[in-house]
């Protein structure tokens, strides 16, 4: 089994309780504030929260429950832009600290159900945050990501969350018995097409932006498209307002299957 942190990076525990205390003063100060003629609210304690499980640390999610959401159901909003004025935190302090789509807890239980007990290989880690909600549910996780964390110019800590071993997209290429998952590949970047053109199992798990949006390359959808199912998406995802992010699962055509390939 993959190894699993139990403590939380210094940097990511002090930027959550920062944030946790920036949301306590904002809904203190009684704030009303509407967002495109709806109300905003905050997640924890309504229909829309999800508990992180007991022995579970998810940070991120903890600092998201609490800021400030719209019910926008076209985007899963959970804060808009205008108001971090206001609030005192920002989308890209929050994503550089954690990861740049949000994993929830019911996220995570969506995942280990598609899995089924399989492990994962994910490639282009980042920080490892995925790697280690994943790690925290029971899955045994492999993280490659080419980057040393504190060189990482997307990545605002200097420990990773979860172990993580160096190799680019081609690492994809030695794990066919685990599942695949990508988070958010870099705009116009091929490294998410090679990752897939390497991979030669039958389960890829993908959260971010889809076809015209800011993950990937057209050759990376193209390729999905065309050796590529969609079997399921997670209902329980939540993106920032205007972020279109979805959690997919994706099982490869029969038609396209691959043989061939190292174990995991």
């Amino acid at each position: 089994m993959s190894e699993v942190m139990t403590q939380v990076p210094d940097v990511a525990r002090l930027f959550a309780e920062r944030a946790l205390d920036a949301c306590a003063s904002y809904w203190e100060r009684g704030a009303t504030e509407m967002w495109l003629g709806q109300p905003l609210f905050r997640i924890a304690g309504t229909t829309h929260d999800q508990l992180v499980p007991d022995g579970v640390s998810n940070p991120y999610w903890e600092v998201i429950r609490q800021m400030p959401s719209t019910d926008e159901r076209r985007w899963q909003g959970v804060t808009p832009y205008g108001y971090e004025p206001n609030l005192g935190i920002g989308r890209n302090g929050v994503v550089s600290t954690y990861s740049w789509s949000i994993p929830s807890p019911g996220d995570i239980a969506w995942i280990t159900d598609v899995l089924a007990g399989r492990g994962v290989v994910e490639v282009g880690a980042g920080s490892g945050y995925w790697a280690w909600q994943l790690a925290q549910a029971g899955t045994d996780v492999v993280a490659y990501e080419p980057n040393e964390v504190a060189d990482n110019k997307f990545v605002d800590v200097i420990e990773p969350y979860h172990p993580l071993l160096r190799g680019d997209a081609s690492a994809a290429g030695k794990h066919p018995d685990r599942a695949l998952f990508m988070s958010w590949p870099n705009y116009a970047e091929p490294w998410a097409t090679h990752a897939l053109t390497a991979y030669q199992g039958d389960l890829l798990i993908y959260v971010g932006e889809t076809h015209g949006g800011c993950c990937g390359d057209d050759d990376f959808f193209d390729l999905l498209d065309a050796e590529w199912d969609e079997i399921g998406d997670s209902p329980h995802h939540r993106t920032w307002w205007g972020i279109n992010c979805r959690l997919i699962a994706y099982r490869r055509k029969q038609s396209a299957a691959v043989q061939g390939g190292e174990g995991a």
